[in-house]
């Protein structure tokens, strides 16, 4: 291969895992309802599910059934005991996605490595997004277990 087809590769595996993480990223938050205009309007980098201090989302509910006429106190305790209980499911399940989700990154940059060069691997490094994995590894965030 010559050098110009090669860099032609190169840019066009960057841009295919750029589409792809924008597409997962897109597909993720339709369905955490980040269109939701309730959740846009806490605020940058507040909307979706995000491991957090406990409450908030349950207290938005119960705040909005607590205008209906029919909404009893039963209910609330009721509402409020199931929304405590799944609370830590919640946090263990989206811990547990995210660590899958940096072992499958991790997976393929490892089978990047085994492609490129030396060199070729500190350019692919350089255009990955920080946070996910760019630039070497280390944490992407403290965790809450």
């Amino acid at each position: 291969m010559t050098n110009t087809t090669t860099r032609l590769w190169v840019a066009a595996f960057v841009v295919l895992v750029f589409v792809s993480g924008l597409s997962l990223g897109l597909a993720v938050s339709a369905r955490m309802g980040a269109g939701d205009p309730a959740i846009r309007s806490r605020g940058p980098g507040r909307g979706g599910f995000r491991p957090g201090p406990p409450g908030l989302v349950s207290e938005r509910i119960i705040g909005r059934l607590e205008g209906e006429p029919d909404f009893t106190e039963d209910q609330r305790r009721r509402l409020e005991a199931l929304f405590t209980e799944r609370e830590g499911r919640f946090r263990r399940f989206a811990l547990e996605i995210r660590d899958r989700f940096e072992a499958e990154q991790a997976s393929l940059r490892d089978g990047v490595a085994t492609i490129l060069t030396p060199a070729q691997m500190e350019i692919f490094d350089a255009t990955r997004r920080p946070g996910l994995g760019g630039g070497g590894p280390g944490p992407i965030r403290d965790r809450e277990r």
